[in-house]
């Protein structure tokens, strides 16, 4: 508990310390830039392995799903409604906030996630779940296909008995190896977390640009902030329906 605070305070402490820095040495925290992005790069570096060996690991240790009944089909369903509802609530959001709508062109480009949902329909969202090539989907970190490959893979797995657990093994193996980088690398985040903010922060022009940066994005935080909070209320009331 104590490293854990410790660590929670140093990270806490690295974000002030990145906030302060840019915003009184601007442009001259540029120079750091380098070691936050390669903290993003290390992080970046585990996505992939971490995500094969929990998701794999975690629906092979349920057991063999044709066994499950019907606790495994109210589990699927809860994953499928839950997932179509959020998917449904930030194309609603988007279209009904439209942030960066009347921002202008001096205000660049819209983010890209807003960019993407506004172009994105419900035959588009379901294709992406699919992809012909699982190592192209991880170049481009393509998260969605390669975790639905994972969820089948490991649902197969939990069906052929005693000839997947050398399998099942290695996977679990594979899962405690990523946890532990993972917190190697958390020791690392309040430096890579300070280089970051100062570095971001220094790149727009230090404090005085920051209003104009944070007035700039303002509608996007609102329509993620707003889509949250709508989906945490419909997900709590379903909850407590079901």
């Amino acid at each position: 508990m104590l490293k854990n605070n410790t660590l929670l305070w140093a990270i806490l402490a690295g974000a002030i310390a990145g906030i302060f820095c840019g915003w009184y040495f601007g442009t001259a925290m540029q120079a750091i830039g380098w070691i936050g992005e390669m903290f993003l790069d290390a992080l970046k570096m585990l996505i992939i392995p971490l995500i094969v060996a929990a998701v794999i690991t975690g629906i092979a240790t349920i057991g063999d799903v044709r066994e499950l009944g019907r606790v495994g089909g109210v589990t699927l369903l809860y994953y499928v409604t839950t997932t179509a509802l959020a998917v449904s609530l930030g194309l609603i959001m988007v279209n009904i906030i439209q942030p960066g709508a009347d921002m202008g062109a001096a205000a660049g480009p819209l983010p890209d996630e807003i960019a993407t949902l506004e172009a994105t329909g419900i035959t588009d969202i379901i294709r992406t779940l699919i992809t012909p090539n699982l190592f192209a989907a991880a170049t481009d970190m393509q998260l969605l296909p390669i975790i639905v490959f994972c969820l089948l893979f490991g649902i197969a797995l939990t069906t052929i008995g005693e000839k997947g657990q050398g399998l099942l093994g290695f996977f679990d193996g594979l899962n405690e190896v990523m946890m532990k980088l993972v917190i190697w690398l958390m020791y690392l985040s309040p430096v890579g977390i300070f280089a970051l903010i100062a570095a971001k922060l220094g790149a727009a022009g230090g404090g005085e640009a920051f209003w104009q940066e944070i007035s700039g994005v303002g509608w996007y935080v609102l329509t993620v902030i707003t889509g949250l909070f709508i989906h945490f209320i419909l997900l709590f009331t379903l909850l407590v329906l079901v």
